[in-house]
């Protein structure tokens, strides 16, 4: 970044100002205006915004430190070619398929004929659970809403629990402490409430 090298040339010759023309390219409108905000450019804010772009672009990998582990280059993160090369030509990738697409596709095609196979005739025979094929077309039957005696059991405890307030009355302590009612009105009128 040409905004960096600016610093660290100030940095080098010890100067306190910025000069008159700095590189703002990295920088957004808004910032540009806040360190521009008396026509000469404010060497602190100037700072600050150039720091705060550099850790964003080290952080989304778009610039890197020579020789460091952690803020290296994201290629570097990657399997080199020749590495990948000689794996794919082994077939070691371990991808979980197969390496030729068309094959991975009749494959796959074969596979879902079967099941769309098996699925029609369970469907001709009644032999799906809830589903049934009549005069060409497919009844599925409506889920019970029977609920497990555990679950009624479970809910009953649950509700125990839960402290015994009317909402109204919950409303009006919470209205209390926050005044949140007030930021309500009638549709109709604009009225606010009266009763809480």
């Amino acid at each position: 970044m040409a905004a960096i090298e600016a610093l660290r040339s100030l940095y080098a010759e010890s100067r306190r100002v910025l000069p008159d023309r700095v590189p703002v390219a990295h920088l957004s409108k808004s910032d540009r205006k806040l360190i521009f905000e008396k026509g000469k450019p404010d060497r602190r804010l100037y700072e600050i915004a150039t720091l705060a772009q550099l850790r964003d672009r080290l952080r989304s990998r778009d610039v890197w430190v020579e020789g460091s582990r952690a803020l290296r280059p994201i290629d570097e993160h990657l399997m080199s070619k020749s590495t990948f090369v000689a794996l794919k030509e082994e077939d070691k990738l371990g991808l979980g398929v197969q390496r030729d697409g068309e094959a991975w596709l009749a494959e796959v095609q074969q596979m879902m004929d079967f099941n769309l196979k098996r699925l029609a005739y369970r469907a001709r025979n009644g032999k799906l659970e809830g589903v049934r094929l009549e005069a060409g077309t497919l009844i599925v039957r409506p889920h019970s809403r029977d609920v497990p005696a555990a679950a009624e059991d479970l809910n009953a405890e649950i509700s125990e629990m839960y402290p015994l307030v009317e909402i109204p009355d919950l409303l009006r302590e919470v209205h209390e402490w926050t005044g949140f009612a007030d930021q309500f009105s009638h549709v109709r009128t604009g009225d606010v409430p009266q009763n809480l």
